[in-house]
């Protein structure tokens, strides 16, 4: 069956027309890929609808219909709201994120990435046919932040004696204390040392 889906899929790519999605769906929905099943009739229905014969909207209609009881929805909360989320190892996308994930029943391991955060891992079960609890996560911080903000684009910025931007810099920082460095052609470099904290956002204007 895995090979017939690799088939079918292959075949769409090369020519898309509806025989090809209906038996795609076929073989996904056999694999118990209910989810992807769904998405194909309605790619289906979307982008082939003229070819379909009434017959064949109504059966892909009642499929999608039949397929609800084994597609349950979560709806995903997380923060920071830039955190990368994949599920099961499939990357989920930002316009995904903005409305309930269709996932087939059972369980379904979630990754939770950001940068200056802890990495966090969830386990959820979904129910079918309806509409699940959702799914708040907030990361654990490592990093703290850091903007420093100057005159113009022809002021350097350095921390602790690495130079990283002109201008302006926005980024996460190992917590501790660090020297800020500020340098203009014609000028005295400038200094200080600030401390930044775990999670916390610190601005520096010069």
């Amino acid at each position: 069956m895995l090979g017939a889906l690799a088939e079918f899929d292959a075949a769409y790519q090369i020519h898309p027309n509806s025989a090809a999605l209906q038996n795609l769906a076929l073989c996904q929905k056999a694999l118990y890929r209910y989810r992807e099943a769904k998405a194909t009739l309605e790619q289906l229905l979307k982008n082939h609808d003229n070819e379909l014969s009434p017959g064949d909207r109504r059966t892909a209609l009642n499929v999608m219909t039949e397929l609800q009881a084994f597609i349950g929805t979560v709806k995903v909360v997380i923060n920071p709201t830039t955190a990368k989320i994949s599920i099961d190892d499939r990357d989920i996308n930002a316009a995904e994120l903005g409305k309930p994930i269709d996932l087939d029943v059972g369980e379904h391991r979630l990754r939770f990435d950001a940068e200056g955060y802890e990495s966090t891992q969830r386990t959820i079960t979904v129910a079918g046919g309806t509409a699940n609890p959702p799914l708040v996560v907030s990361l654990t911080p490592t990093h703290g932040y850091l903007t420093v903000l100057t005159p113009d684009d022809r002021t350097a910025i350095a921390i602790d004696g690495r130079a990283v931007a002109f201008e302006s810099y926005r980024g996460f920082i190992e917590p501790g204390r660090h020297v800020i460095q500020i340098y203009r052609s014609g000028f005295e470099p400038y200094e200080r040392s600030e401390e930044r904290r775990v999670g916390k956002e610190c601005r520096s204007r010069w």
